[in-house]
């Protein structure tokens, strides 16, 4: 995936959380922009066990080769 379309997401105001999905099945919920570090071959997710969170309890790195789609939280696939 081009990182450009994973940072049009994280800048949207107001910010909408979305889901990533990976080649793998694996699913991310993004819910804060700011627990994301994008970088031009993978994307890094901050993942926490409460929601509301913003401090990560650890990290997560996905190469955007494995980036299958991003879905708008609550909705069927988009892109």
């Amino acid at each position: 995936m081009d990182p450009k379309d994973i940072q049009r997401y994280l800048r949207r105001q107001p910010f909408a959380p979305f889901r990533l999905v990976t080649s793998g099945g694996t699913t991310y919920d993004i819910k804060h922009p700011e627990m994301v570090l994008l970088s031009r071959r993978a994307v890094d997710i901050g993942l926490s066990s409460d929601p509301a969170d913003t401090i990560a309890e650890h990290i997560v790195t996905v190469s955007l080769v494995h980036v299958q789609r991003l879905e708008a939280a609550g909705s069927t696939a988009e892109k």
